[in-house]
């Protein structure tokens, strides 16, 4: 005899019990068994649970000028059918997927260069599964990238100067970060000693 339990998406993850009652041909009962009764073949677990994954910059570098950049995806639980083609990006190249340890991959993003500006990694096919069949949660992640140099917009300085005034230099750069000088005679190189 085959008893069929169709498993309901509201249902909880773990063990399903179950009782089986039996009756003979003349009507007559026999005794209830349960799941704690038959030792063979009657364990049958729920997992209505979906994978999920964490994407992180491997390098750790965010912002980040690498290009290409890698970055880790780590999933909670064992997938099956993952391909490189089961991420995009909003302005990139995906390529070399590879699988270092466990549930972990690793893949390289090459942006399109000369940009600054937020890329988008996602997770996009939900044909990507765990062992028991649950669907990939969709997940994004941003890359802040940035292979542009900063550039000096403004640089005013004391129109005249006299020995024993300070001169003052005032430079405007065209995005957040931090600026070195070095005050040097005419002509000649700083050495890294005298870069502030």
């Amino acid at each position: 005899y085959t008893a069929t339990f169709t498993v309901d998406r509201s249902d909880a993850d773990g063990r399903v019990s179950f009782t089986i009652n039996y009756t003979d041909k003349a009507g007559n009962s026999g005794v209830q068994l349960d799941t704690t009764d038959i030792s063979s073949g009657t364990t049958i677990t729920v997992d209505n649970t979906s994978p999920t994954v964490d994407f992180s910059v491997t390098d750790s570098n965010n912002p980040n000028s690498d290009n290409p950049f890698n970055i880790t995806a780590d999933f909670n639980e064992t997938v099956v059918g993952l391909v490189v083609g089961d991420f995009a990006s909003s302005d990139g190249t995906l390529t070399n997927l590879l699988n270092p340890s466990g549930n972990q991959y690793t893949f390289d993003v090459t942006p399109t260069a000369d940009q600054t500006s937020t890329i988008t990694v996602e997770m996009i096919d939900e044909g990507v599964t765990d062992q028991t069949g649950n669907t990939i949660v969709r997940t994004t992640f941003d890359v802040d990238f940035d292979d542009q140099a900063p550039n000096i917009l403004s640089n005013v300085t004391d129109s005249v100067v006299v020995y024993g005034q300070d001169l003052t230099v005032t430079l405007n750069i065209d995005e957040v970060g931090e600026l070195y000088y070095a005050l040097v005679p005419n002509g000649t190189s700083a050495t890294a000693a005298e870069v502030k």
